[in-house]
């Protein structure tokens, strides 16, 4: 498995925690290491993959415009590869979960392992009877209270989980958009070993891609796609929201410093390593508004903004074949 070891990127990055807990970041990436260069690991990693990676992927050619349009499924590669360390390091695991799919993901995972689950749920989770009853079922303890009541960041409560008890707990991460180094690295490993191979396949099929056009929210999957590719490509990654007067701010977000779209109520908070791509011009960013996106119709539901991809590919015609990925819609709320 690939891996990337800067502790920054650029000025993005970094291990913003107490110098007290420095030290078990630097245990918790040696674990990390020894872990994927063991043949066992790599085989219950690798099966738990085919496990959940059932869906696989779908291209259609859009006679419109020329693109090949990517259905993927989604990308649980941060959550099996970190739950499966958590099985090695023998530590109950701690993690927060936006969405209903990540939540089920994460409890059936940590269940057939044997790791003991305290999920933190968003507020737009935290009511959802048949998901909390299934949550129950499967033994994984939730905390619904937290973001109903403060801040609706559930991650932060994962990460402050795990930061006060960082040799008995372990935090499985949804994107790798949350933790310091190395969280954030490890988790960015593993979903790009789910994904690996997936522009090869439309080469495959159609020829050489020549741009990739990806729909973002965390950066997760977008970066998890450029930094698995064999070639260099021309990225294109494409933000949209429905939250109004969304302004862009740099913080540190659950100990990595990175750049955040926010409002008085909503944090997006982008992948590190990805903002620093963009920042050397690797990778295109573009941003548009719901109220924007006109005229695109498509097969099956799907995101925002995968919806908001497909018009920037019609709007931004190119010479070869562009790719361009789209993801359902998932139910919940997202940073």
């Amino acid at each position: 498995m690939n891996y990337n070891e800067n502790v920054w990127y650029g000025e993005f990055g970094g291990c913003f925690i107490s110098d007290a807990f420095t030290l078990a970041c630097d245990r918790y990436y040696e674990e990390f290491k020894e872990a994927v260069a063991d043949s066992g690991f790599q085989e219950e990693y690798r099966a738990l993959k085919e496990k959940y990676r059932k869906d696989g992927i779908r291209f259609e050619r859009d006679k419109e415009n020329g693109t090949i349009i990517c259905y993927t499924a989604e990308n649980y590669g941060s959550i099996l590869g970190t739950a499966l360390l958590g099985k090695r390091l023998g530590r109950r695991a701690v993690c927060g979960v936006r969405y209903a799919d990540e939540a089920l993901v994460c409890a059936r995972v940590c269940a057939e392992l044997g790791v003991e689950l305290q999920l933190f749920l968003s507020r737009e989770l935290g009511g959802l009877k048949t998901l909390t009853d299934e949550l129950t079922r499967l033994g994984a303890r939730y905390d619904t209270k937290m973001c109903r009541e403060l801040f609706n960041l559930p991650e932060m409560y994962a990460f402050q989980a795990w930061v006060s008890a960082p040799d008995e707990k372990h935090l499985i991460n949804c994107r790798s958009n949350v933790g310091a180094f190395p969280q954030t690295n490890i988790a960015a490993a593993f979903a790009a070993d789910y994904c690996e191979g997936l522009i090869e396949a439309a080469e495959q099929k159609f020829g050489e891609v020549h741009r990739v056009v990806l729909p973002v929210v965390s950066g997760t999957a977008a970066l998890a796609v450029i930094t698995s590719a064999k070639e260099a490509k021309e990225f294109v990654c494409v933000e949209c929201d429905t939250e109004p007067d969304l302004t862009e701010e740099l913080d540190s977000y659950c100990g990595s410093f990175t750049k955040v779209m926010r409002n008085r109520y909503t944090d997006r908070v982008l992948a590190a390593e990805l903002v620093n791509l963009m920042e050397q011009g690797k990778v295109i960013r573009t941003r548009t508004t719901s109220k924007e996106i006109t005229g695109i119709q498509i097969s099956e539901p799907v995101s925002l903004q995968s919806l908001a991809a497909l018009q920037y590919c019609s709007q931004h015609p190119a010479d070869g074949n562009t790719l361009v990925m789209v993801r359902q819609i998932r139910w919940g709320g997202a940073v």
